[in-house]
């Protein structure tokens, strides 16, 4: 309803005052529509309220996902970094491995010629 539409009488006090009337009905109404208004702006109120504190919580959120973004992100560097250090270990590895393999097989080797002339030695002292 247009607040504006009620017919309003003016009178004058005895201080020469002017006074604006409203009949009982229509100042109930107003009562009641200032109650709604107050309720609104309460309401209205409370929403901003609520609003500023969810974008202060989104922030804060969007913070929290930037660090652990940036952890994982150094988490995964730490693994590449472990990968080329367990690739590096397992080339020396195998080369300590093939090394470790040429050096027995030299012993072997060395061995049997050790054997064999001892061995031809010995027969030729022997059959001196």
């Amino acid at each position: 309803m247009n607040l504006t539409a009620f017919s309003q009488s003016l009178m004058l006090d005895k201080n020469g005052d002017t006074t604006i009337c409203f009949s009982i009905n229509q100042s109930k109404f107003l009562a009641k529509e200032h109650y709604r208004a107050e309720t609104y702006f309460k309401s209205d109120s409370i929403c901003n309220l609520e609003l500023i504190q969810k974008d202060r919580q989104i922030k804060m959120y969007i913070k929290i996902e930037d660090k652990l973004q940036n952890i994982i992100n150094n988490q995964a560097g730490i693994t590449k970094l472990k990968d080329e250090e367990m690739k590096g270990l397992k080339l020396s590895l195998e080369s300590a491995n093939k090394e470790i393999k040429k050096q027995k097989t030299y012993k072997v080797l060395s061995l049997i010629g050790g054997a064999v002339i001892s061995g031809y030695l010995g027969f030729k002292y022997i059959n001196k």
